[in-house]
């Protein structure tokens, strides 16, 4: 490799996936070199949390519903 020496890899963890992943600085930018864990499955009160979310940022109002 000409001289250079080759970049670290880091490795982040995205607790909003549950799982984490390496990157590499490049001269052209961070890549994603691989996904390191998969991300765990949902539970079912993750899911209505984010639903939860989704809808009021969406403007959803299920107050009829009730």
């Amino acid at each position: 490799m000409n001289g250079t020496k080759t970049p670290p890899i880091r490795l982040i963890d995205t607790p909003e996936t549950g799982g984490s992943h390496a990157e590499r600085e490049t001269p052209y930018g961070v890549g994603l070199l691989e996904l390191v864990t998969p991300p765990l499955p949902a539970t079912e009160a993750e899911i209505a949390y984010g639903q939860a979310l989704y809808e009021e940022r969406k403007g959803i109002d299920h107050a009829e519903d009730r």
